[in-house]
């Protein structure tokens, strides 16, 4: 259904756009979820990819982006990458929303089982 989504996205916006890119990162990590780790893998490094050509350096839009990336690399056991990950990608989140916040508690999840609490 997700790969439908972002199919329709893809055809309406021609190119990057926000929707194509939080739809790509929802796919990433339903197949990490489903431990379809190559996939995953993929879809991420699009979606952060696509990030870095529509928001710059540091903005929040990029953080679950790069969270998802963090918890694949995770996944593929490299930690130093996934730490360096959601290291940026919580100092992103957290300019514009506080903890609290619906992007926020995502990216601080992922920070947690990433550092294994």
């Amino acid at each position: 259904m997700l790969a439908r989504a972002i199919e329709m996205y893809q055809h309406l916006f021609k190119g990057d756009h926000l929707l194509v890119m939080s739809t790509v990162t929802s796919l990433a990590s339903v197949h990490l979820k489903m431990d379809r780790v190559p996939e995953a893998d993929a879809e991420a490094t699009q979606s952060v990819a696509m990030g870095e050509r529509l928001f710059p350096k540091g903005h929040p839009k990029r953080a679950l982006a790069l969270s998802t990336l963090a918890l694949v690399r995770s996944h593929q056991k490299n930690v130093d990458e996934a730490r360096k990950l959601i290291a940026q990608a919580e100092e992103m989140v957290l300019k514009s929303e506080p903890p609290e916040g619906r992007n926020a508690k995502l990216v601080l999840e992922a920070k947690r089982v990433i550092e294994g609490k």
